[in-house]
């Protein structure tokens, strides 16, 4: 079994926790009260990185990291705790979830929590063995030493039916999802290493898909299926939800800021005013909207190309669900949504059905904004980490 020993708080839990969300772009926080029943976000700000410090979700210079993180705690508006939760994309960690089906010797004993507790440990055990003979192509070293970072069941059934827990419940034939995630040591031993130098006392680090899921799963409906597609900064996000946990995920290194910057090169102007072009935001006769169109339509093209070849990486997943969660600064891209929407490119992978896309937002979340600056889709992914936080630090006590 894999382990990362966190600085884990045992005795008691803190009434307030800093959420820090990594960005290929950006890097946004977010200070969550504990007080009220409902996790309440009374604090946040987010800054770019600078050049140098932080590509494509590697860490190139550490001193220049903390200085940034030292500003980012210092927009906050309101003092930052010394907890901190990070929370990283597809590109730094990894989910997928280990499948078991258990034909039950003691069916008419009901499933207690030693049972259960030895299941779970298997399938991390398994899930370890999985992770690094795959950690060459999920994170480009054959060398690197894989540590869990996080798990939890993300799918239960009893005689074919679906539960949240099996515990104190009889039944021959359990199955079992274990979602897990993984990072290299490298990576975490250097998270530790910043928080140290900010004085802040690292609690965990989770995926971000994994803090979205723990605010969009359904309680009453524990078989959610859908795609997410987080289109960031420089990195693009997948991860197939079944049943409620991440069976499967993908990156690849080409996100919302390269359709900005081919913007930006091929109109010769800069980048907020290619941006508000690109969104229609902007009325600009002198520009030729065969130009951008054409440039838009090259780059999605490419998009496209590296989206078809994560799919198929996918080759373990039967059936892709239907129904898509679009995320990121890309999510209102028509041309990223386009692609989903041809009839060709459709045909190449296995829907089933006609694709839907589903809104999420910030009102979908079990928390409160005291800010009056959360609602927007750039402070989604940080915000689901006042959920996750919560959730993980009742678990502690």
């Amino acid at each position: 079994m894999l382990d990362f020993s966190l600085p884990f708080l045992k005795n008691h839990s803190p009434s307030s926790f800093l959420g820090i969300d990594f960005g290929t772009v950006n890097v946004k926080g977010v200070v969550v009260d504990l007080t009220d029943e409902i996790p309440q976000i009374i604090g946040c700000g987010q800054i770019a990185w600078p050049e140098g410090s932080f590509d494509h979700g590697l860490i190139k210079n550490s001193p220049l990291v903390v200085q940034t993180l030292k500003k980012l705690l210092g927009e906050l508006g309101v003092p930052s705790p010394n907890q901190v939760i990070y929370s990283l994309s597809g590109v730094l960690v990894h989910d997928f979830t280990t499948m078991a089906k258990i034909t039950r010797t003691t069916s008419q004993d009901p499933v207690s929590e030693s049972e259960l507790s030895d299941i779970c440990d298997r399938l991390e055990d398994a899930a370890g063995i999985e992770a690094a003979g795959q950690a060459a192509w999920w994170f480009g070293d054959p060398g690197a030493y894989l540590e869990l970072i996080g798990s939890n069941i993300s799918i239960c059934k009893l005689d074919g039916y679906y539960a949240s827990s099996p515990l104190g419940y009889r039944g021959s034939v359990l199955e079992l999802g274990l979602a897990t995630s993984f990072s290299t040591s490298q990576y975490l031993r250097g998270l530790q290493d910043i928080s140290k130098k900010l004085g802040l006392k690292l609690l965990t680090v989770t995926s971000s898909f994994n803090a979205l899921l723990k605010n969009l799963k359904d309680k009453d409906k524990p078989q959610f299926n859908a795609l997410l597609v987080d289109v960031g900064g420089q990195v693009t996000n997948l991860g197939v939800v079944i049943g409620g946990g991440i069976v499967a995920c993908a990156s690849f290194p080409l996100g919302d800021w390269h359709f900005t910057l081919a913007l930006s090169q091929a109109l010769s102007i800069d980048w907020e005013k290619a941006l508000q072009i690109r969104y229609n935001s902007l009325d600009d006769y002198s520009v030729d909207p065969s130009v951008v169109s054409q440039t838009l339509t090259r780059v999605c093209r490419y998009w496209a190309c590296n989206l078809d070849v994560a799919l198929e990486s996918f080759s373990g997943v039967k059936k892709l669900p239907h129904q898509i969660i679009m995320l990121g600064g890309g999510k209102e891209s028509p041309e990223i949504k386009a692609v989903f929407s041809d009839s060709r490119w459709l045909k190449k992978f296995p829907f089933g059905q006609e694709v839907e896309f589903l809104n999420f937002t910030f009102d979908d979340l079990f928390v409160r904004d005291l800010t009056g600056r959360l609602n927007k889709q750039e402070f989604l992914m940080v915000s689901c980490l006042a959920g996750f936080g919560a959730e993980f630090l009742n678990s502690q006590v």
